[in-house]
């Protein structure tokens, strides 16, 4: 089943903080993110400037689709006297897409390394779909698992208070990602960055160019400092199209019936598809939904049980990439996840088959 329950919990914590839950409508272009933020890597991300977009494409057609996003996390401290989580997320995007015939390839790396209380979080299975359930009785008690990461509508260490806002993050020194293309000069086409020496945190890093070939090596390095130093390998994934539905952006599901998806292209790794919410009354907090198809398979299905909790009326961001993974178990307690991943198109090959959904077939359902 892979890593435990509290790690996976966190891990998806970790992942889902790179995207606003609670459904918001998918950036296109960096306008479409809050202030500070750009659209890279299927997520509106902090840039940690102040000043908007100009409101240029940078890839030339509409960047990648994907939910809003918060910004980067804020940093809980460490030591709470509760059991403490010490995970890494470190994501590496390859996409391309096509414009009245022509290719525009893009690229991104982000990394987040924190330490979190250990969550509360119930898992269970749907099908090919994964639930995570971090959600409490309205009013009950807390308990230490609530002060973990939110997996909805706000940042990591967002309950810790105004005093947190100054912690700084963990990190491991230089992070990169190296798929062996090169570019027209003959040079390595790579990503990296340092983190920030005032916070921790790294800044997205892109570039115009495809980071590796469809089941090449892509090579992830990190050199090492409160984060242990790491360096391994996954298969590049490839490029799919989705072909029913055409796109998932604007469209309406039936929660009482599963929402079929075919999909053409090869790719190694897995299809995910991922979105999030927030639970309704009774209940307070949010669910993560990540559904892996075998891309080799051409067709597969997010079953009914999944819609059924869900609010009706309610907008959902959702993506969908191949991907390849990999979990590192380091030094000191620390967890690794790295993801090679590439955007699935939507039928017209122009934008991304993710988008913003609607479930029920009307807002009184």
């Amino acid at each position: 089943m892979g890593e435990p329950l509290p790690v996976r919990a966190a891990l998806a914590a970790l992942a889902l903080a790179l995207a606003a839950c609670g459904g918001g409508p998918p950036c296109v272009i960096d306008t479409d993110c809050p202030l500070g933020n750009a659209c890279i890597a299927e997520e509106c991300v902090s840039t940690g400037q102040g000043d908007p977009d100009a409101g240029t494409r940078d890839f030339g057609p509409p960047d990648e689709m994907g939910p809003e996003d918060a910004g980067l996390p804020d940093m809980p401290p460490a030591d709470m006297g509760l059991p403490v989580l010490r995970n890494g997320l470190v994501v590496a995007s390859s996409n391309t897409r096509f414009a009245d015939g022509v290719e525009f390839p893009s690229s991104s790396l982000l990394a987040f390394f924190v330490e979190v209380p250990n969550p509360s979080c119930v898992e269970s299975t749907e099908g090919a779909c994964t639930v995570l359930d971090c959600t409490t009785e309205a009013g009950g008690d807390m308990g230490p698992g609530d002060m973990g990461p939110e997996m909805g509508g706000t940042d990591l260490g967002s309950e810790m208070g105004p005093e947190d806002m100054s912690v700084t993050a963990p990190n491991a020194d230089f992070v990169s990602v190296d798929g062996g293309l090169l570019d027209e000069d003959g040079g390595g086409i790579t990503l990296g960055f340092f983190p920030n020496p005032e916070d921790g945190r790294y800044m997205p890093e892109r570039r115009n160019d495809a980071l590796w070939l469809a089941g090449t090596r892509v090579t992830f390095m990190g050199t090492g400092a409160e984060v242990p130093g790491f360096e391994t390998a996954v298969v590049g994934p490839g490029l799919l199209t989705l072909s029913s539905p055409v796109t998932l952006d604007g469209l309406r599901v039936d929660p009482s019936v599963e929402l079929p998806l075919a999909w053409t292209g090869d790719s190694e790794g897995e299809l995910v598809v991922r979105f999030s919410y927030t639970a309704a009354e009774p209940r307070t907090g949010t669910v993560s939904v990540s559904c892996a198809f075998d891309p080799a398979a051409g067709s597969g299905a997010i079953p009914a049980a999944v819609w059924e909790p869900i609010p009706r009326g309610l907008e959902l961001g959702v993506t969908l990439h191949t991907q390849g993974s990999r979990e590192l178990a380091l030094a000191g307690g620390w967890n690794v996840r790295v993801q090679a991943r590439t955007q699935v198109l939507a039928t017209d090959r122009a934008r991304g088959a993710g988008g913003s959904l609607v479930v029920g077939l009307t807002s009184m359902e």
